[in-house]
């Protein structure tokens, strides 16, 4: 008899596809993994089933096609039409009472994404690890007793939920989350006997396990909002413009702040505003953290913990030439400001561009082996530098043939190339 084809349709990461992905790796069944990008979700959710992903697209053998929606829903399908879900009633009973436990960790795990204090965002980690794992732990390991799997005499489902499930937590919460898991002999050697499913082992090696990212929903749609200037804001633009994500640049003048300005965060400007896959919107001040936000949610602050350190030595080190600068704003004497603006082009912008040559040293990138945050940034400010002090500011930058190739090579990126191209054209202040 012919199988049935399937296409499951999620996002870029495990999440609540991987059960029904792991499932149907396990019986071998062939099916089209459609990943979603972030940008591509706002123009599709309209049309799909509840406005949610997953779904599962099944054509069966006489042509008939159904399409399925709620992971719930999905997984089990997938086990009764592939034997995954226990023989008789006790044993599917017992299946839906395991995946019922996963559920309750869910709920349990979705309190943290929810929570937008910081202090009580570590507080609820802190309690997972501390106490919620361990007792869902307690619980799996009794379910599962003295046998090889969770219900019955096979692999179920249930063993496939539970395996995910433990797999998965690191991903956002370290390892030490699961300290209890891995000090439980039991469930140890219940993972090794899922690992034993050739189809499950092939998948897992041919799709790595994502790096610890700590991210929420995938986001969608951004709005920034600034000033009609690159100043703060441009890194976030240049980051965005980088990594091919479009967004609304609203440009604020000066009467429209006055009115808008009690209504900030902080009662300042930059903002963006964030909407994720799964509607939830929310706001960010502080121009440091927007771009960190762009940086970590596309691949754009390095593939390690070293190299994400170094991206923000780069950040600090052009924090401080900052700081420099707004001397020459804050000062209201014509004679003192033109002094300061001397002993810029003069020593401070040279001694900056050193500190900034060092760091890159001979690499193409100023970290790692790809463009970052740290590289868009750099960029940005010897673009600006211009346009506020002149030509002569920048001489050092100029006569740098590091920093010079550094330029160019970050000007191959199409994003940024057609945003320089196409964005307002920055005028110098009066």
């Amino acid at each position: 008899m012919t199988a049935n084809k399937y296409t499951l349709t999620y996002f870029e990461s495990p999440g609540r596809a991987e059960t029904i992905r792991l499932a149907l790796s396990a019986v071998g069944a062939d099916f089209k993994d459609v990943r979603v990008k972030p940008e591509e979700w706002p123009k599709m959710k309209e049309s799909t089933p509840q406005g949610h992903l997953p779904t599962l697209d099944v054509e069966y053998p006489n042509g008939k096609k159904k399409t399925f929606h709620q992971s719930n829903a999905l997984y089990r399908f997938v086990a009764r039409e592939h034997g995954l879900y226990g023989d008789d009633n006790i044993d599917m009973t017992m299946v839906d009472v395991v995946m019922g436990t996963v559920d309750d960790i869910f709920s349990e795990i979705i309190k943290w994404f929810l929570e937008q204090d910081e202090t009580k965002k570590a507080e609820i980690k802190a309690e997972l690890g501390k106490t919620v794992i361990p007792k869902f732990v307690k619980y799996f390991a009794d379910i599962k007793g003295d046998k090889e799997w969770m219900v019955g005499s096979k692999l179920t489902i249930a063993d496939i939920a539970t395996f995910n499930l433990f797999d998965q937590l690191p991903v956002t919460f370290g390892d030490e989350i699961i300290e209890s898991y891995r000090n439980n002999e039991s469930l140890q050697a219940h993972a090794k006997a899922v690992l034993k499913n050739k189809g499950i082992q092939k998948w897992l090696e041919d799709h790595p396990k994502p790096k610890k990212s700590g991210k929420r929903m995938a986001a969608t749609k951004y709005t920034i909002t600034y000033f009609d200037s690159p100043g703060r804001a441009e890194t976030t633009r240049l980051a965005l413009s980088a990594a091919g994500v479009e967004f609304n640049d609203v440009r604020v003048t000066p009467e429209e702040w006055q009115k808008m300005k009690q209504d900030m965060p902080q009662g300042q400007l930059p903002i963006m505003e964030v909407e994720f896959a799964g509607g939830r919107k929310t706001t960010f001040c502080q121009s440091g953290a927007m771009y960190r936000f762009v940086g970590r949610e596309h691949g754009l602050y390095g593939d390690t913990n070293e190299d994400m350190t170094m991206v923000d030595v780069v950040m600090g080190t052009l924090e401080d030439i900052f700081y420099e600068l707004i001397k020459v704003f804050m000062e209201k004497d014509e004679t003192k400001k033109a002094e300061i603006k001397a002993e810029l082009g003069k020593t401070v912008i040279p001694k900056f561009v050193k500190y900034l040559a060092n760091i890159k040293s001979d690499k193409e990138w100023m970290v790692g082996s790809k463009l970052t945050i740290a590289d868009i940034a750099v960029f940005s400010l010897f673009d600006q530098l211009p346009v506020m002090f002149g030509e002569e500011i920048i001489e050092a930058y100029r006569n740098n043939e590091s920093l010079q190739a550094h330029a160019k090579t970050v000007l191959t990126n199409k994003g940024i190339r057609k945003w320089i191209d196409t964005r307002p054209k920055p005028k110098k202040p009066e």
